[in-house]
């Protein structure tokens, strides 16, 4: 409970009056400040009251666009809030999102009539499971005080929501991305490459796979399916940060939240998955895919950051290295070509793959992974992963590299040179 401007004024003057009284023995600035603060505190007791009663008159009626959703989906909502009218309120709402759910815009709250409060917004379900909304938060005031109440009864709550994660596919869709129905996401075929056939679109595919002639000849949404695109569960690679360069909290709870999510519902469509978290230039943990679950489900669970041991600063494969020797920088560019060549022997590798990249090319055949998903918060340097990378490109296997938003460009700079690579947002 605040206090209004009404309040705060007449308080100044409740104790100027008493400290007019204290100083030259007025007995009437005593009763009269005595007085003002009765006022007050009778004031304030009316206002607890209305505000009870009000909360207890409250009833909601939430109408979401669906009941099981993709993770990350949009989710368009309407909530009416009603209450008592009659008591001597201002009252404002605003919805309580779920737990797992981020607000995607802002809610747009009208009063349509008195007593009833319509409430419009999308959010976005950022974790799977069972999940229900909050309940309402009811900004009320008077002339004196003004307050915020959190009203969460169970009944409230309603109406309870299913979010399956976004990795969930149709059977046949297709090799390669592994799991991919992201909401809103995809990936364009590449040049020349053949469709091995089509399906019915689904909701959350890329528009830019649709084939618009067979969709206008049978009258439904149609996807290409690309040659090569089929086969079995990917290879789950999660990258885990350095302790002393990992994300603020809230940013790596959000990408645990996201990559452990998608994760595990890959697992869950194909029975068995692998694997393979690593950290820098060592490989942390590798599980082998299998029906039973639990040790998956523990690898998951010791997403965190860690204290690294082994590092690949600036490693770069003859790929990349050849890349940036052909976009030297303004001015000597043959000083600086001729430098740059002569450290490509010590850069580019050439001795061989180093040791972790073997131990990773291990894993990947071992895996009898159809594709490899890596998900990594992409900051400092990436040298590990264009190690996965390589090695990825090197036994055939499609590579999808998902990161957040903040450090796309900065991954797709050092991962992506000199190769044909999709960095995505997570």
């Amino acid at each position: 409970m605040r206090a209004g401007p009404a309040v705060q004024g007449l308080g100044v003057l409740a104790l100027t009056l008493g400290v007019y009284a204290a100083l030259f023995d007025d007995i009437a600035g005593v009763a009269v400040s005595g007085v003002i603060a009765l006022f007050i505190l009778f004031r304030a007791a009316l206002f607890c009251r209305a505000v009870t009663d009000l909360v207890s008159s409250v009833v909601v009626e939430r109408t979401a666009g669906k009941r099981i959703i993709r993770q990350g989906g949009r989710l368009p909502v309407r909530t009416l809030v009603t209450y008592d009218a009659s008591f001597p309120l201002s009252v404002s709402a605003e919805d309580i999102l779920p737990a797992v759910a981020i607000l995607d815009g802002v809610q747009v709250a009208e009063e349509r009539k008195s007593g009833h409060i319509s409430i419009r917004y999308v959010l976005r379900p950022m974790a799977a499971g069972e999940t229900s909304f909050g309940g309402v938060a009811l900004f009320v005031r008077d002339p004196f005080f003004s307050g915020t109440v959190r009203v969460s009864r169970s009944d409230l709550c309603l109406p309870f929501l299913r979010v399956v994660p976004e990795s969930i596919r149709e059977q046949g869709y297709g090799r390669g991305i592994g799991e991919g129905l992201g909401e809103g996401g995809g990936q364009s075929l590449l040049a020349g490459e053949d469709i091995r056939g089509f399906h019915e679109y689904i909701p959350g595919e890329d528009l830019a796979r649709i084939d618009w002639k067979l969709s206008a000849k049978f009258g439904s949404l149609y996807i290409r399916e690309p040659e090569g695109l089929s086969g079995g569960a990917p290879l789950v690679i999660i990258d885990l940060p350095d302790l002393h360069d990992s994300p603020r909290a809230e940013d790596f709870a959000r990408f645990s939240i996201a990559a452990s999510g998608e994760a595990e519902g890959i697992c869950t469509h194909f029975d068995a998955c692998p694997l393979l978290l690593i950290s820098g230039g060592e490989i942390v943990t590798y599980v082998r895919g299998s029906p039973e679950q639990k040790e998956f489900i523990a690898a998951l669970a010791a997403i965190r950051p860690i204290e690294r041991a082994g590092h690949l600063y600036r490693y770069l494969d003859p790929a990349s290295v050849r890349a940036r020797v052909r976009a030297p920088p303004a001015g000597g560019e043959g000083a600086f070509r001729g430098r740059l060549i002569s450290l490509i022997p010590t850069f580019g590798g050439e001795k061989g793959p180093l040791p972790f990249r073997l131990a990773v090319a291990g894993a990947m055949r071992s895996s009898g992974a159809a594709a490899v998903v890596i998900y990594a918060t992409g900051r400092g340097d990436c040298s590990h992963l264009s190690q996965v990378v390589m090695e990825a490109l090197h036994q055939g296997l499609g590579v999808r590299l998902r990161v957040p938003a903040e450090e796309q460009g900065h991954v797709e700079r050092e991962v992506g040179a000199g190769r044909t690579l999709q960095v995505e947002v997570i």
